[in-house]
């Protein structure tokens, strides 16, 4: 398929290749998002089921056959629960799922087992995270410039220069009005999308409950996006 569109519903996932529509696939399941690897031409899904739970179902035949990740962990002694998975996004050496309750997962065997990225699911302010109307979901993740970057409903947005390890809130300037003691809190904004430029380096966009912003320095800093019928 050189080109095609995957569209993740409610009623499972349907896909559009050569003008032609197939689906649902994996009916029953919500996908919350599917992609597929521009390297090794799997198709991942972000896949939820009231009965069955949260999971990745991947497809190397462009949906025609489906295995189910065998496991998706949580920190070990973590009161956690894997409530949603939200995002999948294949990596050059990993695959990075982004779930509810605001957790992020790699895999490094190609989506068959998941293992918790602590650096983000025990940040240090994650006491001061909160659901959005979604849940605490993580949503967002986007890989560009040896960067990584996530975004949490509604905690913010972060980004990790060493793989993952370590991440930093980048939320200065961004608005989180309904905190009316503190508008412009360190972590808390409720982010509704993040994505960075294909291109141009260092340039990122979220929309969120506030507004669209754009930075132009990796998110280090934040403009509101106003006029223009915005």
């Amino acid at each position: 398929m050189s080109r095609g569109l995957l569209v993740g519903t409610r009623k499972g996932l349907f896909v559009e290749h050569d003008g032609e529509v197939e689906g649902p696939l994996l009916p029953g399941w919500a996908i919350y998002h599917a992609v597929r690897d521009p390297g090794s031409g799997t198709v991942y899904a972000a896949s939820n089921n009231f009965v069955y739970g949260a999971t990745v179902h991947r497809s190397s035949d462009l949906g025609r056959t489906w295995e189910r990740a065998e496991e998706i962990g949580l920190p070990e002694g973590s009161d956690l629960t894997l409530n949603a998975t939200w995002h999948v996004e294949p990596g050059p050496d990993a695959l990075w799922l982004g779930g509810d309750p605001g957790v992020l997962h790699r895999s490094t065997d190609g989506g068959v087992t998941f293992e918790p990225v602590p650096g983000l699911v025990e940040h240090p302010t994650r006491e001061r995270w909160q659901p959005g109307a979604g849940g605490m979901c993580c949503h967002s993740f986007q890989i560009t410039d040896g960067r990584l970057y996530a975004a949490i409903s509604a905690a913010g947005a972060f980004r990790s220069e060493d793989d993952g390890e370590t991440w930093t809130p980048i939320n200065q300037g961004v608005a989180a009005d309904f905190f009316p003691d503190n508008p412009f809190p360190e972590v808390g904004q409720c982010v509704h999308k993040l994505l960075a430029h294909p291109a141009r380096e260092g340039r990122l966009w979220q929309q969120n409950h506030c507004g669209v912003y754009r930075s132009d320095d990796h998110g280090d800093t934040w403009e509101r996006l106003e006029g223009n019928g915005l």
